[in-house]
């Protein structure tokens, strides 16, 4: 697969990204990512018109989605 980083996208999205570890620094601390995460979900179920524009974003953006929702 190769390094994440020589994916152009990477550069210019995720480069300075918090919630990305690297070695050496401190962990990061994901209090705030859960609590942006439960607020977009609540939105999600209030107003189900922005599933379809969040599955459009998330499909050309895969790492944005495992950023958004996922903990690694």
């Amino acid at each position: 697969m190769g390094d994440i980083r020589s994916f152009e996208r990477w550069a210019d999205a995720y480069e300075n990204d918090f919630r990305i570890w690297r070695k050496g620094e401190p962990r990061p601390d994901y209090r705030d990512v859960i609590i942006d995460r439960i607020n977009t979900l609540n939105n999600i179920r209030t107003d189900d018109s922005l599933i379809p524009y969040l599955k459009a974003y998330y499909e050309s953006n895969p790492v944005a989605f495992i950023l958004d929702w996922c903990i690694t």
